[in-house]
């Protein structure tokens, strides 16, 4: 976990000191808390290059640390350009806030594993940006917006870490960039109001529930769009219109492009469209005549020329290397004049349409997902945060500050018109990048009792309270949406990375249900018979995995060797399962080479022999009822059976962190393999007599069996057993242990019979002679 955090710590640092050195080229002659958005964007367009570039994302780490180092230079040189101490440690906060997934499954990793699976091909491409192998073996989408997996990326290869570390590293870093941006709208607020405001408006409850399921587009977003309103209002209020002043917005602009494609302009162009009918309904109102009004405006439109030219100019150049990205993505996702990136039916991960009433921060139910028990109680909160969010409007227009409220303005406008034509998947993010933008808003109005025209005492004091209300209240339903947050182990990616330098570019199969299989052997040709559930994704050279009729496989349930078509086989040079007691015995040419504690790895020696099976159902056999039909024509066959004693097994109840479950499992006398098809996002302990087995924390799919060791039974009848679930620091919400069964498999091999004798016994496969 140190070096994720570290990681975060040096995006955030490198942010701030490339950002601050663009802010002067811009002609900032003082710090800007826009600066660390402005130089995370940089980062991000360097990063883009790497696949166009020598020596890929190795070349664009060197470039970052090179600008990383010349804005040191800067801010070494330039005492005025450093960000003053108090307001870079107020970032403090957010980012212990941002640990809370940690502290509540009590381990780091990539978040929101088995919740939101989306991001097993995510890691995957990031990996494509630092490898020519895995490219080749798992193309990139010639359209989908890659700026953030490159940035991961880069960071991954620039410091010797995997993508999973470099890209839950940069989701930490926009939490902390997102409180320091903040920073820059709250002017005259006391200290404690604007560490309480940049705190929760970087862990807002939507920002946080998608931060936790591993959503980094929708945060980083929400950031930009913020960074944007937050620039132009810097620039506004200075009517600094040098040649380059528009360069710190260009950038962000185009980080945005890389971000989510051309959809990522459809705040900022909001933003702008609203501010400047605002800008001119107000001119219109004060001045007499359209000639005074022209007049008024030809000089700023006169100065304005140049650096709009210069800025569109930056905007081309550092989207180079995404120009052919965006046009396949327009292309593929306009019709008509209208925008149709996702089908106006996907509900992507959401089971129905989110309540908008989630913007303003306050949600009393920890899955985002569905609406609260108590609608009373939350419709309570809602009025305290839609009331706060409204006199923080009036109270920025007021005080003819007019960027911030026109940007949330035009958010609303944006989440109004998607709502006609768009998905609930898109309206759920436009609800995201909104929602921070809605805190910062209420929290200066709130709490700024200096700037004219100051409120008398009595409105003032009101105003504190109704921003200690709407901070607890956000804060308390971002607290219990970071609980309910999942992160996930890497005990299986470890184990399986361990096979890559045997099978790197060879034909592999993958006998499970595993998301992150492609990103855990992203030099590997797998495959797998499952699916995914994540992008689609179509490996270079993907065999066809084809399962037999007569073993339908269902979700939940595992893969047996035999649930394989034999010819299958012949496709792969190895095959690597689970170490599963329940699994029928592997073809004979499939030769053990190597295995971990939950996997093995077998060689493919031969071609695989036309072995059959009975209608075994989820099990590994079947009894051959001779009684039957089909079971006397079997029987009748020349050539043998391979028979063995059914498991064993006792199904097991839900339990929760820190629970435990006694029983007895019986068994006759001899050695047991023992088997659990558990999932759990805690380690357990199982304790038998003369056995104690620590299970790892296991998130994957449902359905695949995992070694909980050997038991030997030295005599027949009940043996107990203890199943421990290990607790954590904070109890996460959405941490339920499936152990789902103990099973109990004898310890030895099948045994080889002729078919004629095979009637009453558990038959694993049989083979007809020919």
């Amino acid at each position: 976990m140190v070096d994720t955090l570290l990681t975060a710590a040096l995006i955030c640092a490198g942010s701030l000191l490339v950002g601050q050195g663009a802010c002067r080229l811009a002609g900032y002659e003082r710090f800007t808390w826009v600066s660390p958005a402005v130089g995370f964007s940089v980062l991000m367009l360097v990063a883009t290059a790497a696949l166009r570039v020598p020596g890929r994302a190795t070349t664009t780490a060197a470039i970052c640390f090179v600008l990383a180092l010349a804005g040191a230079t800067l801010l070494i040189r330039a005492p005025s350009l450093r960000p003053r101490l108090s307001g870079v440690l107020m970032g403090v906060p957010a980012f212990v806030a941002s640990l809370l997934p940690f502290a509540a499954n009590g381990r780091s990793g990539v978040f929101g594993w088995s919740f939101y699976n989306d991001m097993s091909i995510h890691l995957l491409w990031a990996d494509a940006y630092r490898s020519k192998a895995i490219a080749a073996i798992n193309a990139l989408p010639s359209s989908y917006p890659l700026g953030p997996h490159a940035l991961a990326g880069t960071v991954a290869q620039g410091l010797g870490i995997g993508v999973d570390k470099g890209f839950t590293a940069m989701q930490i870093a926009v939490v902390v960039i997102t409180a320091w941006t903040a920073l820059g709208a709250l002017g005259r607020v006391t200290w404690w109001g604007r560490v309480a405001v940049v705190t929760v408006a970087a862990n807002v409850y939507l920002l946080a529930s998608y931060y936790g399921e591993g959503a980094f587009k929708e945060t980083i977003e929400a950031m930009l769009v913020l960074a944007f309103a937050l620039g132009l209002r810097e620039l506004v209020i200075a009517r600094r219109w040098a040649p380059l002043s528009l360069l710190p917005l260009a950038l962000i602009l185009a980080a945005s492009l890389a971000t989510y494609s051309y959809t990522g302009l459809i705040w900022p162009g909001a933003t702008l469209a609203v501010l400047g009918a605002g800008l001119a309904a107000i001119a219109i109102v004060r001045l007499p005549t359209t000639r005074s009004l022209a007049s008024a405006h030809v000089a700023d439109a006169g100065r304005l020329l140049v650096p709009l030219a210069v800025g569109a100019l930056v905007l081309v150049v550092v989207l180079i290397p995404e120009i052919p990205r965006l046009a396949h993505f327009f292309e593929e996702t306009t019709s008509n004049g209208t925008i149709n990136a996702i089908g106006q039916n996907n509900l992507g991960p959401l089971p129905k349409k989110l309540s908008g009433w989630e913007v303003f921060g306050i949600w009393t139910n920890p899955d985002f997902r569905f609406l609260p028990a108590n609608q009373l109680r939350q419709g309570l909160w809602t009025a305290v945060s839609a009331v706060a969010v409204a006199y923080g409007l009036v109270w920025w227009i007021r005080r003819r500050d007019f960027v911030l409220p026109a940007a949330v303005i035009a958010s609303f406008a944006v989440y109004a018109l998607a709502a006609r034509n768009q998905s609930p998947y898109v309206l759920a993010k436009a609800l995201v990048i909104l929602s921070p933008m809605l805190i910062v808003l209420a929290g200066r109005g709130l709490l700024d009792g200096e700037t004219p025209p100051r409120p008398s005492r009595d409105v003032r004091l009101l105003g504190v309270g109704l921003a200690a209300l709407l901070l607890f209240g956000a804060a308390r339903s971002s607290y219990q949406a970071m609980r309910f947050s999942l992160v996930g182990s890497d005990a299986h990616a470890r184990e399986l990375a361990s096979f890559r330098p045997l099978l790197a570019g060879k034909r592999v199969l993958y006998l499970g249900a595993d998301d992150f299989i492609y990103w855990e052997l992203p030099d590997v040709r797998v495959s797998s018979p499952w699916a995914g559930t994540g992008p689609a994704h179509s490996p270079s050279s993907r065999a066809v995995v084809t399962l037999r009729p007569n073993k339908p496989w269902q979700y939940g349930q595992g893969y047996d060797f035999d649930s394989i078509e034999p010819p299958s086989y012949d496709q792969f040079a190895y095959v690597i399962a689970p170490r599963d007691g329940r699994l029928s015995s592997p073809p004979t040419n499939l030769m053990l080479v190597r295995h971990t504690r939950d996997f093995n790895l077998f060689r493919r020696v031969a071609r695989t022999p036309d072995r059959r099976i009975l209608n075994e159902g989820e099990g590994p056999g079947a009894v051959l009822n001779c009684n039957s039909r089909d079971g006397r024509r079997i029987s009748e066959l020349p050539g043998v059976a391979a028979i063995r004693e059914a498991p064993i097994a006792l199904a097991l109840p839900v339990l929760a962190p820190g629970g435990e479950y006694s029983s007895a499992i019986h068994l006759p006398t001899g050695r047991w393999v023992l088997t659990m098809p558990y999932m759990s996002a805690q380690p357990m302990t199982l304790s038998l007599p003369e056995l104690r087995v620590r299970l790892p924390a296991n998130l994957d799919r449902p359905g695949a069996g995992w070694p909980a060791g050997e038991a030997l039974v030295r005599k027949p009848g009940a043996v107990p057993f203890r199943l421990t679930v290990d607790s954590t620091f904070i109890h996460g919400f959405n941490q339920p242990v499936y152990a789902n069964a103990l099973v109990a498999t004898r310890a030895r091999p099948d045994t080889f019979i002729p078919l004629r004798r095979a009637c009453g016994k558990y038959v694993d496969w049989y083979l007809p002679a020919r």
